[in-house]
């Protein structure tokens, strides 16, 4: 996988990540809610975001995914390299994400549908030249490495 240096990418995973933060603390106020600063379903696991030459989107990980979330081409792949949504992966059993669920199958396939709109691209080898930013946990703020499924996805 390759990783973006872009700072207007990384910006907006920022931003979406204190966003996020700000509705959490805004639902708090309401509740008067005084517990711990985040719970952990407040927040999905990963955020992250993905480049294709000026093209940028940033994804979320899901708890489910279904084959209308992504672009035919990454839910193609996906199907092909990594098994059947939602499961773990047959290829990969090692790898502790279901297959779907990652932050960067979302991010790519806003990408994809940027510069895709009808949703006709069928060259697999796009995948690999996307970029994406390092996968942040938006509860945390703290960076993690990309899993094994992503990089079987998009290397």
């Amino acid at each position: 996988m390759k990783q973006s240096h872009n700072h207007t990418l990384y910006d907006e995973v920022f931003l979406q990540i204190a966003r996020m933060h700000d509705e959490v603390d805004f639902r708090k106020r309401l509740n008067e809610y005084h517990g711990q600063s985040g719970r952990r379903k407040d927040y999905p696991a990963i955020t992250v975001g993905a480049e294709f030459y000026a093209m940028q989107a940033v994804g979320h990980h899901r708890i489910k995914s279904a084959s209308t979330d992504f672009h035919p081409l990454v839910y193609r792949e996906l199907t092909n390299r990594l098994g059947e949504l939602n499961e773990y992966g047959s290829n990969y059993p090692r790898c502790g994400n279901r297959v779907g669920h990652c932050a960067e199958n979302y991010a790519a396939t806003g990408v994809l549908k940027k510069i895709d709109p009808e949703e006709q691209l069928n060259n697999s080898n796009v995948l690999s030249k996307l970029s994406f930013t390092k996968a942040f946990r938006p509860r945390t703020w703290k960076n993690v490495d990309w899993c094994e499924n992503c990089h079987t996805m998009f290397d």
